[in-house]
């Protein structure tokens, strides 16, 4: 069976990509990622 783009949730395919979102599926599958509030850094800003 080939895994196309619609077959994800939309908004993971959306704004991961498919690949990225297999990557993250295959090691933190059932468990809670928490990520920060702010992305880039105050350098960065």
């Amino acid at each position: 069976m080939k895994i196309v783009k619609s077959n994800f949730k939309e908004i993971y395919a959306e704004i991961l990509g498919e690949e990225i979102v297999r990557i993250v599926h295959k090691y933190y599958k059932g468990q809670q990622i928490n990520l920060p509030m702010k992305l880039y850094s105050n350098e960065y800003v």
